[in-house]
């Protein structure tokens, strides 16, 4: 276009957007994108308007969103949101099986067993369950937050990798320790399946509006 809003233009489609704090993140790592003149995120189309100058790396502006976790498509060549659908679904399977088997694991240091080789045991499985939760499900919320860090942004997924590393980290020197009445596996893997839970209904819930 010419005149003061001289430039190219664009519509993308992105896949993954589900509340107002995911059009921030585009549109922040959008203005720190050399080149870059403006982005308009339309939640409701799940779409992005980008004005930008000859020459703008269009390809470090997609990866930069897709670092994010979002999926960067033209309009008319989304792809289907069932295998997304799918993915979520399995990781929230995963979440809600160790956080079930977890607090049982852990019921008996509230009722006494807190010593001896049985409470060594459940301790020890509890650790390995609990860092698979962190390690599969809960990775989604590392990866948002040091996309965002990278970036310069603070999304709500870094205090929430924040407090999850956290409570691991603690429970893991608290096992190796031997200290079975202080172990918060339970919690962390009930808080990763919860926070899973909210974002998929959340989404879904996005998604049937769209349509």
């Amino acid at each position: 276009t010419d005149g003061p809003t001289a430039g190219f233009e664009t519509t993308w489609a992105v896949d993954g957007m589900t509340c107002v704090a995911c059009a921030w993140v585009i549109e922040e790592v959008g203005k720190k994108t050399l080149g870059v003149r403006e982005v308009r995120v339309d939640i409701m189309r799940r779409e992005v308007h980008l004005r930008f100058d000859e020459g703008t790396s269009l390809k470090a502006l997609a990866s930069g969103i897709g670092a994010f976790g979002y999926g960067v498509a033209l309009p008319g060549t989304r792809q289907d949101s069932a295998a997304g659908t799918r993915k979520d679904l399995v990781n929230l399977a995963i979440a809600g099986a160790i956080a079930a088997n977890t607090m049982m694991l852990t019921l008996p240091y509230y009722t006494g067993l807190e010593a001896g080789r049985y409470a060594a045991l459940f301790g020890w499985f509890s650790l390995l369950l609990a860092t698979i939760t962190v390690a599969v499900p809960g990775r989604v919320f590392f990866r948002n937050a040091w996309a965002a860090s990278r970036m310069g942004m603070a999304s709500l997924d870094l205090p929430i990798g924040l407090g999850v590393a956290a409570a691991w980290l603690y429970s893991v020197v608290q096992t190796a320790l031997g200290h079975w009445h202080e172990l918060y596996f339970d919690s962390l893997t009930v808080l990763v399946f919860a926070l899973l839970v909210g974002r998929f209904f959340q989404s879904r819930a996005v998604e049937r509006a769209v349509a």
